[in-house]
């Protein structure tokens, strides 16, 4: 029995690589033309990621201002597709870096986390749904993180083959990752486009999505607790 559940989590784990693989692959075509024109004079994938946080600032300083909404997604929206473009860039270019991987993670949870904060202060997600989409991302967080901090605080002497392996390895999103993050990102646009319009099913789509959101976030809490358990010999 402990035989053919090893096989199959490594069935499971063979396929989610592949499923994987094939969408950063396809994303990687997709992006070719452009990624090679900006491989061509010299932008890097690490200078996009950047340029993104600093992009950022700027809808947050509209906000405390009073500048419309519309446009603040619409900048919001070029942040979004910094994050779709900047993977492609570094692995089409072969300029793929730790940090890198740290500073698009990074990006992703600072962007997420202001659009949060956009939805809540419109009234269109309660602090019980955040905390819950939040609370479930710490746990995942701990879960991935927890092996490295241990032994970092051991004062491991391999600290920088752990940060290699927890940065090539750990932190390359399952395909429950990204679908979790999938619902997530629509949800938020089903929920931006509510607060322009007014249009009730623009907000049903939205809670419902993030329902689905959830449940991929607990599926991807429970896949990553499953790769952490301790091997049986």
């Amino acid at each position: 029995m402990e035989k053919r559940q090893k096989i199959k989590l490594f069935l499971r784990k063979k396929k989610d690589d592949l499923l994987t693989a094939m969408e950063k692959d396809w994303r990687d075509n997709l992006f070719r033309p452009i990624t090679h024109v900006l491989g061509r004079v010299g932008i890097t994938a690490n200078q996009i990621t950047i340029a993104s946080y600093l992009l950022l600032l700027v809808p947050i300083g509209m906000h405390f201002q009073g500048y419309s909404l519309g446009l603040q997604i619409i900048l919001l929206g070029f942040i979004g597709l910094a994050d779709a473009i900047d993977g492609p860039v570094a692995r089409n270019n072969k300029n793929v870096t730790i940090l890198g991987i740290w500073l698009d993670h990074l990006r992703d949870g600072s962007l997420v986390a202001w659009a949060t904060y956009l939805l809540y202060s419109y009234h269109v997600l309660s602090l019980e749904i955040i905390g819950v989409i939040w609370g479930l991302q710490i746990i995942l967080l701990w879960i991935t993180l927890k092996d490295f901090v241990f032994q970092y605080l051991k004062h491991s002497q391999e600290t920088h083959h752990l940060i290699h392996h927890l940065s090539y390895n750990n932190l390359q999103a399952s395909l429950l990752g990204r679908l979790q993050f999938f619902f997530w990102t629509i949800a938020y646009l089903f929920l931006f486009l509510y607060i322009l319009s007014s249009y009730g099913w623009l907000l049903t789509i939205g809670h419902t999505l993030i329902i689905i959101e959830i449940i991929f976030a607990a599926m991807s809490i429970f896949e990553a607790y499953q790769k952490f358990l301790p091997k049986k010999t």
